[in-house]
């Protein structure tokens, strides 16, 4: 007999992961500094993450054609921003965890993974600036691979309660974009403690643009809005769109991509290869409840 997490399981994790990973800040070596540091991450990350989120929003609403017209604008359920507001509130908190560890190893005067000079993050390769270049495509790339596969077991029967908590948001707004389950925000930026190791080499003067380009474009896709400009020119480069994300909260088992949409066209999740019949057919699934990975087959 398969296991599968109830939504009742799912519920007292919500509560009992940022606790636990609150408590393991006293196992630091220096506990005080920690805290300190998982309180001023927590306070820039919440409130930097609800600003950028009210700014996206503003500019999606405006350069949206029309403007103020949403992608699932025939639907009468309107975005739920206070859930959403919470739900991404309590993630960043949990981001803010994870990073407390390298940035209070940092405040103590040890060695993280980042680097004073590109050339001692290029690991003193010759042509550092083209080595570290490489060096963020390729973590941009296994980055989408573990973003990816991690969404698509999330959607599995067996642990769908957790990502449950996102797929509430059937019509999103730029709130929703970091509002998962604190299970689902741990798997997705556990990465984080990579950062601890000074073996990993990051430059953050070259490193940061890339996490911000992250950041503001998970907040795109889930904006509700069309911005003519960028769905024009992301899919030629192989990126997510808003349009296409909002199809992942419509019919739940397309587009699973969470940067880019190279997977989904491997695995067959990109409604670009559908016809009308079946993304009908996925729609009225939805609609009456059948979300996750319950027996769908990609084919």
């Amino acid at each position: 007999m398969a296991v599968r997490v109830t939504p009742a399981q799912a519920d007292a994790l919500f509560y009992a992961v940022p606790l636990g990973l609150t408590a393991l800040g006293l196992l630091s070596p220096d506990p005080a500094v920690f805290f300190s540091s998982l309180f001023d991450l927590a306070a820039t990350l919440c409130l930097g993450q609800i600003a950028l989120a009210a700014l996206w929003e503003g500019l999606a609403f405006w350069l949206a054609q029309p403007p103020g017209c949403r992608i699932q604008s025939t639907k009468a359920d309107p975005p739920k921003y206070v859930k959403e507001i919470v739900g991404s509130t309590m993630c960043m908190y949990v981001v803010a965890c994870i990073a407390a560890w390298p940035l209070s190893i940092h405040r103590r005067g040890l060695e993280t993974a980042f680097r004073p000079t590109v050339s001692e993050a290029a690991w003193g390769l010759p042509y550092p600036h083209a080595v570290y270049t490489l060096k963020i495509v390729v973590t941009m790339l296994l980055a989408d691979a573990h973003t990816f596969w991690k969404h698509y077991w999330l959607h599995r029967p067996s642990v769908y309660a957790f990502h449950k908590f996102h797929h509430q948001f059937h019509n999103p707004s730029t709130f929703a974009g970091f509002a998962i389950h604190p299970v689902e925000a741990v798997i997705t930026f556990c990465p984080i403690v990579l950062m601890c190791f000074p073996e990993c080499g990051l430059y953050f003067p070259m490193h940061l643009p890339f996490l911000l380009l992250f950041g503001l474009l998970n907040l795109y896709l889930h904006c509700g809005y069309a911005v003519p400009a960028l769905e024009a020119t992301l899919p030629k480069l192989l990126i997510n769109t808003s349009v296409w994300h909002n199809k992942h909260h419509e019919l739940s088992v397309t587009h699973f991509g969470e940067m880019l949409t190279l997977w989904d066209y491997v695995m067959g999740t990109h409604t670009g290869t559908w016809g009308k019949a079946k993304y009908s057919a996925q729609a009225a699934r939805v609609a009456d409840g059948i979300t996750g990975l319950d027996g769908w087959k990609a084919a």
